[in-house]
């Protein structure tokens, strides 16, 4: 996926690491799952109300710390989806993405 700026110019890839360390510039958070089999996950179920809570002072914490955070729809049933991580590497200018 490529953005492209006001002038109709490509303005680069808008997702992708390049780093594990740089500093962090753009996030996607994706809402949490309070539905789904827990148990199955080895999980307890959770306090919807408190995960929403700890996931919206989640989001502004970065966003304070000046990340461009975007916000995923819940995938509903999936209770390890709130885990989103794209990797892109990038060998010899190609990149490939999993």
């Amino acid at each position: 996926m490529t953005a492209r700026d006001a002038a109709g110019r490509t303005a680069g890839p808008r997702f992708g690491v390049r780093s594990m360390s740089a500093p962090l510039r753009r996030v996607l958070l994706r809402r949490p799952s309070v539905s789904g089999d827990f148990t199955a996950a080895a999980w307890r179920t959770p306090d919807a109300g408190l995960l929403a809570s700890q996931h919206e002072v989640f989001g502004q914490l970065l966003t304070d710390l000046g990340c461009e955070v975007e916000v995923a729809p819940v995938a509903d049933g999936l209770v390890d989806a709130t885990y989103v991580r794209v990797i892109c590497p990038e060998l010899s200018g190609q990149r490939f993405c999993g």
